[in-house]
């Protein structure tokens, strides 16, 4: 399993499994999101979970990474889900990140400091030259977490059947960065 046990300066990042779908169903309470990652918002919020939280266990048995818990380490609480996802809207390979944070957690830099981890861990480890982020062009608050990553927003592309934005970070432009 990719990434099981590693930390930062306030998450621990460890993968997700059925035990998670009463906590993640919180996310899904708050229909906010559905715009942005193409969901309907007539389908029960527990279902959602259980379907986003399958689908993940499924990327990680095919080596497809997939998103993982963040649990805040001051309260042991899951704040969110961050982690990799193998994308081929484009072109195929590429590697995303892909960042969600539970309402009442947004705004504490979760989103930035999970993902920051995720965009080191792929250079670091020679996983990809590009890293990438596909946000819808409504979504301001995923637009901000990317800039603060470094990503450039590359051009407009359709992702789910909505318009987004594709940003972008080459290895050369990670390697410019101070870490």
């Amino acid at each position: 399993m990719y990434l099981d046990g590693f930390t930062t300066e306030r998450l621990i990042i460890r993968p997700l499994s059925e035990l998670d779908i009463p906590v993640w169903t919180d996310f899904f309470l708050d229909q906010s999101y559905f715009e942005y990652i193409g969901l309907d918002t007539k389908t029960d919020a527990c279902d959602h979970s259980k379907n986003w939280i399958s689908r993940q266990l499924k990327r990680y048995a095919d080596n497809e990474y997939g998103l993982m818990a963040l649990i805040a380490k001051d309260t042991m609480e899951m704040v969110g889900q961050c982690g990799l996802i193998t994308m081929n809207i484009e072109s195929s390979g590429e590697l995303e990140v892909g960042y969600h944070i539970i309402s009442r957690y947004k705004g504490n830099g979760y989103a930035t400091e999970a993902a920051s981890f995720f965009r080191d861990y792929v250079f670091e480890n020679d996983l990809a030259d590009i890293f990438i982020a596909i946000i819808h062009v409504d979504n301001i608050d995923s637009q901000a977490v990317a800039k603060k990553l470094g990503l450039r927003m590359e051009r407009e592309t359709i992702c789910m059947k909505k318009p987004s934005y594709r940003y972008l970070m080459t290895r050369e432009e990670w390697l410019e960065m101070e870490h």
